[in-house]
Formats: structure tokens, C-alpha cells, sequence
């Protein structure tokens, strides 16, 4: 995402409005991916502590077969609520030090080894289910 300021850098009014942009642009990146950090382990930890509460109430402290559930539901909340600040921890250092950097990021092989993969898994599949 470019700010306006980009279309003309040879004016400094227009290179301090692209380095404002890029500055809100990463702000942004920032607060998004704490924000989203906080609100998982609030969730993951309203979850158990909800989970702590009904087992003293109902069940007099003792271990039961739904912990392991929630203990379940609780792993996989963190582990994909963590997964996407850390995309956008990364994504933005990556953006911001892309002049320094000199590897380019270009997924498209990765996506196309991926297309051929799910092809020939598919055909084999398929080829197997018309042998029976």
C-alpha cells in the first residue's frame, strides 16, 4: 500500500507525506498485531478461567475429562490466534527493511509447487479409486 506522496518523491512535500504514510502504515501493522495478541490471550483466558470456576463449583477441584477439552480448545486458540501477529510482526519488518534487504520475497514458486503437488496427489487418488 502506497501513500500519495509516492507518485512525485522529487518534491519534499510530497517525499515527507510518503514517509508519514509509511510510518502510519507500519503504526497500523503494529497496533494490529498487538491488538490481535492481547485479545487471543484474553479469550484463551476467559476460556480457563471459566473452566477453573465450574470445575470448583461443580466437581470439588478435581481433574475430569473435559479439561482435557478445553485444555485442547485453549492450545489451538493460542496457537492460531499467535500465528497471525506473528505474520504481522514479520511482514512489517520485512516491508520496512526491504531496501536493505537483497533476497526479494516471491512466493509464487512455493504456490506453484504447491498447485503441481495437489495435481498429482488428486490424479493419484483418482487413478487409485478407478483400480477398485
Amino acid at each position: 500500500m502506497l501513500t500519495k506522496g509516492f507518485s512525485n518523491t522529487a518534491s519534499e512535500a510530497n517525499f515527507d507525506l510518503a514517509l508519514k504514510g509509511t510510518n502510519f502504515l507500519f503504526g497500523f501493522y503494529y497496533a494490529n498485531a498487538a491488538f490481535n495478541l492481547i485479545l487471543t490471550l484474553l479469550i484463551a483466558g476467559r476460556i480457563w478461567w471459566v473452566v477453573q470456576q465450574s470445575r470448583r463449583a461443580y466437581l470439588g477441584n478435581h481433574y475430569s475429562l473435559c479439561d482435557k477439552k478445553f485444555k485442547a480448545i485453549i492450545t489451538v486458540l493460542l496457537e492460531c490466534g499467535i500465528l497471525y501477529p506473528i505474520s504481522l510482526i514479520a511482514h512489517a519488518v520485512v516491508e520496512g527493511n526491504s531496501d536493505i534487504l537483497s533476497i526479494p520475497v516471491d512466493l509464487t514458486a512455493v504456490t506453484i509447487q504447491l498447485a503441481v503437488s495437489y495435481y498429482t496427489f488428486s490424479n493419484f487418488n483418482s487413478d487409485m479409486s478407478n483400480d477398485i
